[in-house]
C-alpha cells in the first residue's frame, strides 16, 4: 500500500492567539524546529527596509516601540517596577529615564553643583535603559528561540545602537515589511496597545 507523509503545522497555543496570522505561522515554524533556533527575520542594520513606523518610532519614541513588543509578545521580563508586559506601564518605565537623559543634556552647562547631579542622573538613566533593552531582547530571543552566539551579542547590540536593536525586534514581531518601506498609518498603531487591536 502507498503511504503519504502529510506535514501539519503545530497548533498555536492560546498564549499566542493574540498574534496576527504571520506571527502565528512564524511561531508554529519555531515549534516544528524541534528545539533548533531560528534567525532574525532581518539583519541588525536593515532599518532601511522598514523606515516608517518601525525605525522612525524606535529612533524618536522608543518607549512606545519597546512597550508594544513586550505587550504583544507577553514578555514579563524585565519587571523592575512591576510593569510586566502591560503596555502603558512599560511606556512610562522607559519614557521617564529617557526624559531625564534629555533634561540632563539640555542643562549640562548649569552651575557646577547642579551639573554634577545632572551628570549622575544621565549616567544612571542611560544604564537603566541599556539594561532594560538588554533583558527585553534576551527574553524575546529565548521565547521565540532565536539563535545567538552568546549573551554578549545582545550586550553589544544594545550598546552599539539602541534604535537598531528595538527596530529589529519590531520588524521581526509585527512584520511591517509587507506594507512597504514607509507605512505612515502604522504610526497610529504604534501609539496603541497591540492587545486592543482586533484582527479581522
Amino acid at each position: 500500500p502507498l503511504s503519504m507523509d502529510v506535514q501539519t503545522a503545530e497548533p498555536v497555543s492560546t498564549e499566542h492567539q493574540h498574534l496576527n496570522q504571520g506571527d502565528q505561522e512564524a511561531y508554529s515554524a519555531d515549534v516544528r524546529n524541534d528545539g533548533k533556533g531560528r534567525q532574525w527575520d532581518t539583519h541588525f542594520c536593515d532599518f532601511y527596509r522598514q523606515c516608517v513606523p518601525s525605525f522612525a518610532m524606535a529612533l524618536c519614541l522608543p518607549c512606545f516601540s519597546i512597550a508594544r513588543i513586550k505587550a504583544s509578545a507577553k514578555i514579563d521580563e524585565p519587571n523592575f517596577c512591576n510593569e510586566g508586559y502591560r503596555f502603558w506601564p512599560n511606556v512610562l518605565v522607559i519614557a521617564i529615564p529617557i526624559f531625564i537623559m534629555q533634561l540632563s543634556a539640555t542643562f549640562s552647562e548649569a552651575a557646577a553643583g547642579l551639573a554634577i547631579v545632572l551628570s549622575i542622573a544621565w549616567w544612571a538613566s542611560s544604564i537603566f535603559v541599556c539594561v532594560f533593552l538588554y533583558k527585553t531582547r534576551r527574553a524575546y530571543r529565548e521565547k521565540y528561540r532565536i539563535e545567538h552566539p552568546s549573551d554578549l551579542e545582545d550586550c553589544v547590540a544594545v550598546t552599539f545602537c539602541q534604535s537598531c536593536t528595538i527596530a529589529q525586534m519590531d520588524r521581526h514581531h509585527f512584520n511591517w515589511e509587507h506594507k512597504g518601506c514607509c507605512y505612515i498609518l502604522g504610526c497610529c498603531e504604534s501609539f496603541t496597545d497591540p492587545n486592543d487591536i482586533v484582527s479581522v
